[in-house]
């Protein structure tokens, strides 16, 4: 009886080492709060985080810290390090070409972005989806992104 005790706890322990290792440094879950990214992910649904991603291309939903807001966030790639990035007249323009990613959106709020922006090496541009709810790169309070600060990307 006492052998069958002491396989159920080392079992159990592998499971949650594994569990948490695997959570650590491959993937993870996350909670979405709010609308920012709707109707691609919306609130309260979770999202599969692959943390080993180090390629970040436009259109990737990717996960970063925010120290502005003092939270984590969920936004698209709109701008990759190196590109020019720029809203204009309601549409979003990289390397002075609109983006096909918010093309038929019509951009209210140009922000931050209102003037061309140059990503240095390990920045990004980011939007949500839903731009009347979103507090991207346009704010200041978030700004550019760094690639220290991304936690992965998001796998729908």
């Amino acid at each position: 009886m006492l052998k069958k005790y002491w396989i159920i706890i080392a079992v159990t322990a592998v499971i949650v080492i594994t569990a948490f290792l695997i959570s650590m440094f491959c993937f993870q879950l996350m909670l979405v709060h709010g609308d920012s990214m709707s109707p691609a992910l919306k609130n309260m649904h979770l999202a599969l985080i692959d943390k080993r991603s180090e390629n970040y291309r436009a259109g990737d939903v990717i996960v970063f810290r925010c120290d502005g807001l003092k939270s984590m966030l969920v936004k698209r790639v709109a701008g990759c390090p190196g590109d020019s990035v720029r809203i204009q007249d309601g549409k979003l323009y990289v390397n002075g070409s609109e983006s096909p990613l918010y093309k038929n959106t019509v951009i209210e709020y140009p922000g931050l972005l209102a003037s061309e922006t140059v990503l240095g090496d390990d920045e990004f541009a980011v939007l949500g989806d839903n731009l009347a709810e979103s507090r991207d790169s346009r704010d200041e309070e978030v700004g550019i992104i760094h690639r220290q600060d991304i936690t992965g990307k998001v796998i729908m």
